[in-house]
This record gives structure tokens, C-alpha cells and sequence, in this order.
């Protein structure tokens, strides 16, 4: 008689009702992105994988590793400013389905914040938080299934971003001049400083190009020299030091009156070629496992 351990790694994902609407309402998400008509071809390629995984749930497919957000349009609301971001996420055999955005007051700065957060692994309870109830400020906060419901990305606003290292055709988009394919006029030729030297120091453009969280509706001067901000490098949305304000700061404000980088005190943005700024540092707590 073999001794051998014929043990095997589970196959299926233990979902429960609640886990089916979560992952219904991602599939309806990504079904819309599939026919928004600002999605490029090469993007559709990674969305697809995405959603062929959450189809299949609770079988497992295939590993991948596939990161996924779409960014809604910033809404003014009185004295203060929001924007919605939904996340699909495949890393290996981990599923992450999240939404978030975020609040910007002048007198009081801005952050970030989570309304919902699910992952599931084969073989084990799936992770859910519900962090709804908490955003009391948020005017248009609501369920994630009527959020997705409410997503009309025939409208201005939207953007979305991909990071699928196994789809070379995503790199052949970058690749090409956004210039040309859009008929745009150059994007002033950005200057970078020693100030934008030493944030470059903090940057994680790796970790930033992962999670995929670009600023919506970015500031166009510096809120404390006034100069233009689409000819610098980086831009700190900031604590001020020794005080509860947060600023849109250029490396060189930041610097001077900053608090740091860091949650709660700073989020360092990057400019990205096609002019949107992606989250380099100051990054969300990561989720216990």
C-alpha cells in the first residue's frame, strides 16, 4: 500500500450568498467596461481574463496576475469634491474586488476612503468588509451593487487603468505617441528638479502601477507658489506641517511646509506621459492576511 500523501490544493472558492452578489455585481462592472468605447483593444484583452475568472467562480481558472480600476468623474458637492474608483484584481489564485474614492475640502484637505472590500482564495472563507456606514460625509455614497448599477461610462469623467504584465499588447499602446492618436498638441515639457529629485527617492512606481489609483481631477497650480503643475514632475497632496489642512503642493512647497509622505499625512503623485498623475507613495494600509 503507497503511503504517499495524495493531498491536493482546494480547486473551488467556498462562496456564500452574499460572496455570489459581490462577484455578480464585479461581473456587471467589467461587462460595462467591455463595451465603454474609450477602452482600448489591447485593455479588452486583460478585462476578458478578468471577468473568464470571476465567471467561472467557484472553479478555479488559471493563475494570472491582472489589476484592474476604474476611476468615475470628480463631483462637486457645495464646499467640497469626490470621485468613486472600483478595483478588480487578480493575483494568482486571489480574487480582490474593491471600491473606494476620494474627499476633498479646501479647509480641510482630502483622503482617501474604502466603502468595500472583498477577496476569496480556494478552499477558504472569503474576506469581506463593509466600511459603508462609516463615510457619513460622502454625499453619494452607496451599496456597491447600486453604485456599479449607477456606472454610465458613456459619460465624460471615467478612466481606466490596467496592469497586466503577460498582455505585451498593452505595451505597444504605451509604447505609441498619445499625441498622434489623439491629435492632441504636446504636453508642456516637464521639469525636473532637485526637490522633484529627492520625492523621486520615495516613489514606488511599481506598488503605484499596481494598485492603479490616479488623482481625479488634478490641481493645476500649486496651492501655495501658484506655479503649474502640468510642467512638474510631482505633486504632494499634502498635510500641512503642524496643522489639520491638507494642500496640493509642488516638490518644492512640499518640502517646506509638508507633514511627510505617508497615510494621513501625504500622497505622493507622478505625472504620467498622457498628463494623469498616478499614486507613487503615501499608499493605503496594506490588508492583514
Amino acid at each position: 500500500m503507497s503511503t504517499e500523501d495524495t493531498s491536493e490544493v482546494p480547486d473551488n472558492y467556498c462562496l456564500n450568498s452574499r460572496d455570489q452578489t459581490v462577484v455578480t455585481t464585479a461581473i456587471q462592472l467589467l461587462e460595462k467596461i467591455l463595451h465603454a468605447d474609450f477602452v482600448t483593444p489591447a485593455e479588452i484583452v486583460s478585462v476578458a481574463k478578468v471577468l473568464h475568472v470571476l465567471k467561472r467562480l467557484p472553479q478555479r481558472s488559471t493563475e494570472l496576475t491582472v489589476a484592474i480600476s476604474l476611476s468615475g468623474p470628480t463631483r462637486q458637492f457645495g464646499e467640497h469634491r469626490i470621485y468613486h474608483f472600483w478595483q478588480v484584481n487578480v493575483f494568482d489564485s486571489e480574487v480582490e474586488i474593491s471600491s473606494g474614492g476620494h474627499f476633498y475640502r479646501k479647509s480641510t484637505g482630502g483622503d482617501t476612503f474604502t466603502c468595500m472590500n472583498w477577496s476569496g482564495q480556494p478552499g477558504v472563507e472569503a474576506d469581506y468588509g463593509d466600511f459603508l456606514a462609516q463615510h457619513k460625509i460622502v454625499d453619494d455614497a452607496q451599496p456597491y451593487d447600486q453604485e456599479i448599477a449607477a456606472v454610465d461610462l458613456t459619460q465624460a469623467g471615467y478612466t481606466l487603468s490596467v496592469t497586466d504584465d503577460e498582455n505585451p499588447l498593452l505595451e505597444e499602446y504605451d509604447e505609441s505617441d498619445p499625441a498622434e492618436q489623439s491629435g492632441e498638441v504636446e504636453s508642456p515639457e516637464v521639469k525636473y528638479t532637485e526637490a522633484d529629485q529627492q520625492l523621486a527617492k520615495l516613489a514606488d512606481e511599481a506598488e503605484g502601477r499596481r494598485i492603479g489609483d490616479y488623482y481625479s481631477n488634478p490641481p493645476e497650480t500649486c496651492d501655495a507658489c501658484g506655479c503649474e503643475m502640468a510642467q512638474r514632475a510631482f505633486f504632494v497632496d499634502a498635510r500641512l506641517r503642524g496643522q489639520i489642512m491638507f494642500d496640493s503642493l509642488c516638490a518644492e512647497c512640499f518640502l517646506a511646509k509638508g507633514e511627510g509622505i505617508g497615510w494621513g499625512q501625504g500622497q505622493l503623485y507622478q505625472r504620467e506621459p498622457d498628463g494623469e498623475w498616478l499614486l507613487v507613495a503615501g499608499f493605503p494600509p496594506k490588508k492583514k492576511q
